[in-house]
């Protein structure tokens, strides 16, 4: 009877733990994710956990069902896809990739071929990222096709053997998935749809793009910064999928062998160590990081793109797994790491989250407008969702930033390295003067440049009169927005016109702002013969 009562009280649905819980909450109330879903998983069931909403600005939060961009998890796939072919005889794992790419590619070598299993074990030789992606910073990879791919590799060199040193890289894993796919005589889209996901019933994992009617996809971004879709073309097979924790839990039940599938002796291959990896602990496969921590080895994957951040991991000898996915890009603070690894293991810390500062936003408000460099450069601060955002002219490159104190504000976008800040000075009136950006060691400081013109409104009989503090000299437009996501031009007036009659609203709210063309003349280093075109620049809001 003892031993019944032991046998039942052990089996038993998951609980994600409130420190967990907690910990998703902190993330997401700090403004660091948009949201986090959580899914933990055993043979008895399966456990949710979701905190925030799909979009800035809605009311939706996200469920098990919500699709996520889940990045480099996607290389789990594609290795996945190797070990098949190994197990149905059509390729080895010593195989060299200048066997499937075709006589219009030259593979790189250096002293020796780079096979299959050194692209499938970050061993290749290659890069982390080729030298030729696209120019845009959040969408390096959309332009990204296959006479680029071929492009780099025709002209590249090893600067190692394949096989020596261990170095994580993005194009080997799209290599191999582009090797396979060309082997196959299809996309690699294709072949993973006939051998992988349609095999496991993984019907939510997709990297059709847009995607199929009836997907519900969680909105990308970094802070408050909506980032657009994720696109990657020539190199698919290093994160190109999109899918849900409901499916990635479903992938986790074969991998523990709580499902068989025609798959198993290709998945329990995937899983077998194959080398040591650069950082002490940690051991790889095909593809998959086994960590060797405190309670046992963990096998896990994460996944990264620049508006979302993922994990998946299980834990063999304890029999559960977990996904943790948020529609946020990673940083300090949003990674997710932490939140997978703690959730099979909890000795495994979780990340200590620094809350910002709390600064009334009328004081925030004080801070926008438009600061410009003694060479030029020039930052655009505004308040959006009661955040501050910086606008860097030169790079087009958007981001969060958050308050240490009332005039500090701390930037913890990767892109931009560690401890990027910026602080704003004031007068001795109290008035914003400058604001001094510290990066990389060095600072620089933007000087205030002059605001455009406040806009009042007044009703007057059916219409609606918009008036200017002063004159303006500039070309610019008069906006209007229901909510302040969604803007229309509702009027064009002349340079020097200070009024404008409209219409008056029919709903309520309505907001209105000035539109103003700033000239910005910073030139692009990489083309130093043209300058930048108009940017906008809008006034704060005013309804």
């Amino acid at each position: 009877m003892w031993m019944l009562l032991l046998a039942t009280a052990e089996a038993a649905v998951p609980v994600i733990p409130e420190r967990v819980r907690s910990s998703v909450r902190q993330r997401v109330d700090a403004g660091y994710n948009q949201s986090v879903v959580v899914g933990l998983l055993n043979r008895d069931g399966r456990d949710f956990y979701a905190y925030g909403t799909t979009a800035v600005g809605s009311a939706t939060p996200p469920d098990a069902e919500t699709l996520f961009e889940i990045g480099s998890i996607t290389k789990v796939f594609t290795t996945l896809l190797l070990a098949d072919g190994v197990q149905r005889g059509e390729v080895t794992l010593s195989g060299r990739v200048q066997d499937l790419m075709g006589g219009t590619v030259v593979v790189p070598r250096r002293n020796g071929e780079i096979t299959l299993e050194h692209l499938a074990t970050h061993g290749s030789g290659l890069p982390v990222n080729p030298d030729n992606l696209c120019p845009e910073v959040v969408q390096p990879f959309e332009c990204y096709d296959g006479a680029r791919l071929e492009a780099f590799l025709n002209q590249y060199t090893l600067t190692r053997e394949p096989g020596g040193v261990w170095e994580y890289s993005n194009l080997g894993m799209g290599l191999l998935g582009e090797a396979l796919a060309r082997r196959a005589g299809m996309t690699y889209e294709q072949l993973l749809a006939e051998r992988i996901l349609n095999p496991l019933g993984l019907r939510d994992t997709t990297g059709t793009f847009p995607l199929p009617p009836g997907g519900r996809p969680a909105q990308g971004h970094s802070g408050v910064v909506v980032r657009p879709a994720f696109r990657i073309s020539g190199l698919e097979g290093a994160g190109f999928l999109r899918s849900n924790v409901a499916d990635l839990l479903t992938f986790l039940e074969f991998q523990l062998g709580f499902r068989d599938s025609p798959l198993a002796p290709a998945i329990r291959e995937a899983q077998r160590r194959r080398r040591a990896t650069a950082y002490p602990g940690i051991d790889i496969g095909l593809g998959w990081w086994l960590w060797g921590l405190p309670g046992g080895q963990v096998i896990q994957h994460g996944g990264d793109t620049p508006g979302q951040t993922a994990c998946i991991a299980f834990h063999p000898g304890r029999g559960i797994g977990a996904v943790v996915l948020s529609n946020s890009r990673f940083n300090a603070y949003a990674a997710v790491t932490d939140l997978c690894l703690h959730l099979l293991d909890s000795q495994y810390p979780l990340t200590v989250i620094r809350r910002p500062a709390t600064v009334p936003p009328e004081v925030l408000r004080t801070y926008a407008g438009l600061y410009k460099s003694a060479d030029g450069d020039v930052f655009d601060v505004l308040l959006t969702h009661g955040r501050l955002v910086l606008h860097h002219f030169r790079s087009d490159f958007r981001f969060t930033v958050y308050p240490q104190d009332s005039q500090r504000f701390l930037a913890v976008d990767v892109e931009l390295g560690p401890n990027a800040n910026a602080r704003f000075a004031s007068d001795g009136d109290g008035r914003v003067v400058r604001m001094d950006w510290f990066q990389n060691g060095g600072t620089t400081a933007y000087v205030r440049q002059p605001s455009p013109p406040s806009l009042t409104l007044t009703p007057e009989s059916e219409s609606l009169r918009l008036d200017l503090s002063a004159a303006m000299e500039a070309p610019y437009t008069i906006e209007r927005s229901p909510d302040l996501e969604e803007w229309q031009n509702v009027g064009v007036p002349v340079a020097g016109d200070r009024t404008l009659l409209v219409p008056a609203p029919t709903s309520l709210p309505a907001f209105f702002r000035i539109g103003v063309r700033w000239r910005n003349e910073i030139e692009r280093a990489q083309e130093p013969a043209r300058a930048l075109p108009w940017v906008d620049w809008h006034s704060q809001y005013r309804h």
